[in-house]
């Protein structure tokens, strides 16, 4: 079995906040960057961690994102655990 690693990281020397999650394993890497955003709709590390599994497992065709997935969200690979609704969404 091969071990995969998930990294969120800030990275500097940005106008805006801008993080860099990164999954690695033996079959490849898939890195994901996002901004903050001043107003309007806003990324947070669990969405972008969800979007990089998808997107690695998609590249790679592998099955090291299960753990990191069941870890990362408390749920079996690939159900999306429940999230609240936002205040004024529609």
């Amino acid at each position: 079995m091969s071990v995969a690693t998930l990294t969120v990281r800030p990275l500097e020397g940005r106008t805006r906040e801008t993080r860099q999650v990164q999954l690695d394993c033996p079959h490849g890497r898939t890195d994901a960057y996002y901004a903050g955003a001043g107003d309007g709709f806003k990324l947070d590390d669990e969405a972008v961690i969800r979007y990089t599994l998808l997107r690695h497992h998609q590249e790679q065709a592998c099955r090291c994102t299960r753990k990191i997935w069941a870890r990362a969200f408390r749920s079996p690979w690939p159900t999306v655990p429940y999230m609240p609704a936002v205040a004024g969404a529609n």
